[in-house]
């Protein structure tokens, strides 16, 4: 089983069909690609509006209906950045239809065209009040959007990360949170959105995906038709780049840090910021980062659980993980407020064990083991496999899972050090109480 992909640039549409018979769903997924930048508020704002109706299916419970009537069919979307990439996705899953006595082949298509007028390829299908959004609809959404950026501080292992982000990246746009800024979705009236709209479907490409029972040779023309493109029936593969280097941000000469204080908090926050300077464009070097990542704190096994939490008992959590599309390696600990000074140093000893290539015959074997069983998990969900392919095809990469797999098992002792010492600290976030 594999990726078939065909594309049709003249109207900014690609397909990508995985073909398959391992699942008892169908996952649609149409993927919207936007530049990251200063518009996330916007688009994420627009997106939920986009999600309450349009005039084919005004209402949340004309919407129930229709998914009722695709035998309960589960509709969903959310925003995303990969690298300095800004995705608005939708997706719907639905019972495969060779469960369906009389295999109808009508769910597929019906799919499609739900999702069409949900996002409004064709303006004609938005709803629209008085040449805007519905006033309730908007005011609604406004509400949710709010809430839902200002509950990133309830969650504080993921608030500490954002923060570091948008401290290491300030002038850069992956500094960007992908929901937007609280203090801007006001300000963004119906009017707004709208012309926002259709900036977003004048210029921005847009991937389908499908996962299940797909055919190609039936299933491309209907896509291309129900979506409203112009079709030219084109098999295509995904076009490497080259093994050129991706110019990163300098680190600055000293790392930065960046301590901030909040009432009653149980443990501190510790985030620790590293450039790679190695990214998907590296591919030849991109695997042997996954595995220092996998050495340093990706698995229970790793340096950094092992020697931070379990040893040195400085965390009460430790892991590290990585933004291979934008060069990014970000620690993560939970620690005692008035443990930063040893924490600190002991994480950034793991890392220089790394750089000079004090890795054992045990942690090489385990971390390839644990990244295999990683990837091979990917083909066990529908969502993952499009998620995983959709970081691929940003970054102009054509792999399959078992390619990958290889890839990393040959990754030697002496090339994880050569890459890690790329790695080169940028920012420490600590969140700690006054």
């Amino acid at each position: 089983m594999s990726w078939q992909h065909f594309e049709y640039p003249d109207c900014g549409l690609y397909i990508h069909l995985y073909p398959t018979d391992a699942f008892k769903t169908t996952t649609v997924k149409a993927v919207i690609r936007l530049p990251l930048d200063e518009q996330a508020t916007a688009n994420s704002l627009l997106l939920r509006v986009l999600s309450r109706g349009c005039r084919k299916f005004p209402t949340m419970r004309k919407i129930s209906v229709f998914l009722e009537a695709l035998y309960g069919a589960d509709f969903g979307i959310d925003v995303a950045k990969i690298g300095e990439n800004y995705i608005m996705e939708f997706d719907m899953s639905f019972v495969s239809e060779r469960f369906i006595p009389g295999r109808s082949d009508g769910l597929l298509p019906k799919a499609f065209d739900f999702i069409r007028h949900i996002i409004g390829i064709k303006p004609s299908t938005l709803l629209m009040a008085g040449g805007n959004f519905r006033p309730d609809y908007l005011e609604q959404e406004q509400m949710n959007l709010k809430n839902l950026i200002e509950s990133l501080f309830d969650n504080k292992i993921a608030y500490a990360e954002e923060r570091c982000t948008a401290a290491m990246c300030a002038d850069e746009p992956y500094g960007i949170y992908e929901y937007g800024k609280a203090d801007e979705v006001d300000r963004l009236t119906g009017k707004a959105l709208i012309n926002r709209h259709k900036d977003i479907i004048a210029s921005a490409s847009l991937h389908i995906f499908g996962v299940g029972v797909v055919e190609p040779d039936r299933i491309t023309r209907k896509i291309c038709d129900i979506f409203g493109r112009r079709a030219v029936d084109t098999r295509y593969e995904i076009r490497d780049t080259g093994d050129t280097h991706l110019a990163s941000h300098i680190s600055p000469a000293q790392e930065r840090l960046v301590r901030e204080t909040v009432p009653e908090i149980d443990q501190g926050k510790l985030v620790m910021g590293y450039r790679t300077n190695t990214t998907w464009a590296n591919e030849n070097d991109v695997f042997a980062l996954m595995m220092a990542n996998g050495v340093l704190g990706g698995f229970p096994h790793s340096k950094i659980f092992q020697n931070v939490r379990e040893k040195a008992g400085l965390a009460y959590y430790a892991s590290s993980k990585l933004e291979k599309t934008k060069g990014l390696l970000l620690i993560n600990a939970g620690i005692n407020h008035d443990k930063f000074d040893q924490a600190v140093k002991v994480i950034k000893e793991q890392i220089d064990a790394i750089k000079a290539g004090d890795i054992s015959r045990k942690e090489m074997d385990a971390t390839k083991g644990s990244i295999v069983t990683r990837l091979k998990s990917v083909e066990d969900s529908a969502s993952s496999l499009i998620d995983y392919q959709t970081e691929l095809i940003i970054n102009n990469r054509n792999l399959t899972i078992n390619e990958i797999t290889e890839r990393i098992q040959g990754v030697t002792k002496d090339r994880i050090a050569s890459v890690a010492g790329r790695i080169k600290l940028d920012t420490v976030y600590f969140l700690t109480t006054g």
